[in-house]
């Protein structure tokens, strides 16, 4: 099934556009049914519902949670409002920086998995924009997970007991990978996270122009593909592997691990069945012996839980399944072994339902009427494991830069490394690189040194493929993002280190296509020195703005303007023209209209000011100047007094401290106003380009109108002109939500901006005075010394 909803316009499936053909649902019964709802499809389409009646989309929390919290409070039972109070809870831990710490961050995650879905919470916590794609339409793994303590906990305050009343009740932590999954999936939609089902992640588009990074996708008319992003979260296992990280594999010809499903009837007869959570050879040989009596079969361990289906999980040896002819050839390649013409799937079956009978009668009460569960492919939910070979990326994160446009890529969960499941510890270990990842995210946003995130990550890395529940704090309730709240062994500082290798190996992790600044981290990295935020932004503005321009190229790009600002000016005057027709109607979005008008004024000033700066230290070049003829001139008629070296070195010393004081200024106020300016013109490309697409879309909106409206209009025609109306309102709304976010978060910057600037200002002239009069000190003194010898 393909999602074909329009980006930014929906929420996360398809069901708000047939809504328009089928009437409304209301939106408090819509979030009722979503609630309640199991099925993957219904529940996106029940969500789409309530967006729908509320007239809200999907974005970032402080501006989706709030609103749809507020317009249905009123509406719902305390039943469905008691999972906002335990979410609420959450979202004011510090950690998140009251959902502001990545406002400025778009995130797309790819696989909607445990660790994928778990890792897009803790992104829209931060205060992201998260988009999820999953290539699976429906959820249907039936695979229990055992949980470790923290996991329960770290569920628990993100409101799934609300939505799965038996976590953390029984006599062992369990549930079952699509529960686990459904309720992942309805708090990140509650949350604000968009989810498309049914999108493959094929690969990425580097950025063109302005765009920035995109996704190639398939479908590749799927509205996703007009989102841009700066992180890349990879969750879809194994086979997810882009060009940069490094997979590796260990080899260790372990026993078969076969799991099956059997359906859960929830009869008083399965009710009194006893759960087997970790049996094996060594701690319970009375069994193993009696069922390899019985069934021939030498199994090592064993495990049953009572969940959503009835779960059976055991280890056999190879040999013993091809003597009961299951395996029809012991081949030595595992691949060969397990291929499906050397399966025996009538026999498997049977003897799995044997498995099952026996060990179930053996301890309690045999299951009854067992019948397999289905899986995703709706066929019976039986495999056959091999973990002989588990593959790990050597990489947990890495940053690429491409045109001035920066992309950080974090792998979790199976996709980082296939942890063993025994005893939980792989999900454990997946929850783990997921809040893992988030504090990296978190960390690359606030601008630290990126090399030293990267460096941070890798040690974080190092440390989770080792540990286990002796390694973790104890106080459950106060795990969060930060590494030393959850590890024992955790120092918040990264040991330094002389190693050249390990240096080099964290340099190679950060792939950017500007020399200048791989040298200016480079050289901060490796020799720890401090980093300054402003200066590394200016080195970024450099490339992106300064770049030497001669012959060809500086005519292409004086080119480009000239038919950046043609274009710009033909499409108003289109757009006049089509109004004077009464061809268009104009779209009318005050609250951008508002922060824009805002904007003007603030570049106006922002200009102004730099203006006077560059005047300013054009004063003191002059004054220098001026003070240089005065010295000269004086030094002329004063060649008979003694010492007259004295004062020519004075002299000197006052001219370099001038020269010095100038530079400084350029670096300490000039440099980062011009970087801050910068900003100004990037934002107003944008609106320029924003406006540009407004213009566009309202244009075929009225004709998409007129079209529809003619009864005597081709089908097709109109079809293919919809989809273009609908295309162009897309990237215009995306744009259109990028100002939004951008407009006032660069407006409430300038006064810090600002003070800093100034505080830089006075602080070097300060110091420049007090060297300065010194000198003049030293100078006066000496014609006094004069005057009183003659």
């Amino acid at each position: 099934m393909v999602k074909n909803q329009r980006f930014g316009l929906a929420a996360s499936s398809v069901a708000g556009q047939t809504m328009h053909l089928v009437g409304s649902e209301a939106a408090d019964t819509a979030f009722m049914r979503f609630y309640d709802e199991e099925n993957t499809s219904e529940i996106l389409s029940a969500f789409d519902a309530v967006c729908e009646g509320l007239d809200l989309h999907p974005g970032r929390l402080p501006d989706f949670f709030p609103n749809l919290q507020s317009r249905l409070s009123d509406k719902l039972s305390f039943r469905y409002k008691e999972l906002w109070k335990v979410l609420e809870k959450r979202i004011k831990k510090n950690c998140y920086g009251g959902n502001k710490s990545c406002k400025e961050l778009k995130v797309l995650v790819v696989g909607a998995g445990v660790c994928g879905l778990r890792t897009a919470i803790e992104c829209q916590l931060l205060g992201a924009r998260v988009v999820v794609v999953e290539s699976k339409d429906e959820f249907q793994d039936n695979n229990v997970l055992p949980l470790w303590k923290f996991v329960v906990e770290d569920l628990k305050q993100l409101g799934v007991q609300r939505l799965y009343s038996r976590l953390g009740m029984g006599t062992s932590d369990h549930i079952s990978t699509r529960l686990l999954q459904t309720a992942l999936l309805k708090v990140a939609s509650i949350l604000g996270v968009q989810v498309y089902t049914g999108v493959q992640f094929m690969s990425l588009k580097d950025p063109e122009d302005e765009l920035g990074w995109h996704a190639r996708l398939e479908p590749e008319d799927h509205e996703a593909r007009h989102f841009s992003f700066d992180v890349l979260v990879g969750a879809t296992g194994s086979s997810f592997n882009l060009q940069g990280f490094n997979r590796s594999k260990t080899e260790d010809f372990e026993n078969l691990l076969i799991t099956a499903s059997l359906r859960n009837e929830a009869s008083p007869e399965e009710a009194l069945i006893t759960e087997m959570p970790g049996l094996s050879r060594e701690m319970h040989s009375a069994f193993f012996k009696a069922i390899e009596t019985e069934l021939k079969l030498k199994l090592e361990k064993l495990t049953y839980y009572r969940d959503d289906t009835h779960f059976f999980q055991f280890e056999v040896t190879p040999q013993s399944l091809v003597s009961k002819k299951i395996l029809k050839d012991n081949f030595e390649s595992r691949d060969r072994l397990l291929s499906k013409t050397n399966v025996n799937f009538e026999l498997l079956k049977r003897e799995i339902i044997e498995v099952c009978r026996f060990s179930t009668r053996y301890f309690s009460r045999q299951i009854p009427h067992p019948t397999y569960a289905l899986n995703s492919d709706r066929e019976e939910d039986i495999s056959i494991h091999d973990f002989s070979t588990k593959h790990f990326s050597k990489e947990a994160g890495k940053v690429t830069v491409r045109k001035g446009f920066p992309l950080l890529t974090c792998l979790v969960g199976d996709t980082l490394c296939q942890f063993p499941w025994q005893e939980g510890t792989g999900t454990a270990r997946g929850f783990l690189s997921c809040l893992d990842a988030a504090w990296m995210i978190r960390a690359w946003n606030l601008q630290a040194n990126p090399l030293q995130v990267l460096e941070e990550r890798r040690s974080l890395y190092s440390l989770l493929c080792k540990v286990n529940v002796e390694d973790l704090c104890s106080a459950l309730e106060k795990y969060d993002l930060d590494p030393k709240t959850r590890y024992k062994n955790w120092k918040s500082t990264v040991q330094d280190t002389s190693e050249y290798d390990e240096k080099e190996n964290i340099l190679e992790l950060y792939d950017t296509d500007n020399k200048e600044e791989y040298r200016y981290l480079k050289e901060k990295f490796t020799s720890r020195s401090y980093f300054d935020k402003l200066s590394y932004a200016n080195v970024v503005y450099r490339y992106q703005s300064n770049e030497e321009e001669t012959g060809e190229t500086k005519k292409n790009a004086s080119i480009k303007r000239l038919r950046s600002n043609l274009r710009k000016k033909s499409t108003r005057l289109r757009e006049n023209i089509m109004i004077k027709l009464g061809r268009t109607k104009v779209t009318k979005d005050e609250e951008l209209n508002n922060m824009t008008s805002q904007f003007r004024g603030q570049l106006s000033q922002v200009r102004r000011l730099n203006e006077v700066v560059e005047n300013y230290l054009a004063a003191l070049d002059e004054v220098n100047k001026a003070e240089s003829e005065l010295f000269k001139a004086w030094a002329v008629n004063i060649q008979d007094w003694h010492n007259i070296e004295n004062f020519l070195q004075n002299t000197e010393d006052i001219d370099s401290k001038r020269k010095q004081n100038v530079e400084a200024l350029k670096t300490q106020v000039l440099v980062p106003l011009d970087t801050y300016s910068h900003q100004f013109q990037e934002v107003k490309r944008k609106i320029d380009k924003g406006e540009q697409l407004r213009i566009e879309a309202d244009i075929l909106k009225y004709r998409n109108n007129q079209l529809k409206a003619d009864p005597n209009a081709n089908s097709g025609i109109v079809a293919a002109h919809t989809k273009r109306t609908n295309d162009a309102q897309d990237v215009y709304s995306t744009t259109a939500e990028d100002l939004k976010n951008i407009l006032p978060s660069l407006y409430s910057v300038r006064r810090e901006f600002f003070a800093q600037s100034l505080y830089g200002l006075f602080l070097q002239q300060n110091n420049f005075h007090n060297e300065l009069s010194y000198i003049y000190r030293e100078m006066s003194e000496y014609v006094l010394i004069k005057l009183k010898s003659d």
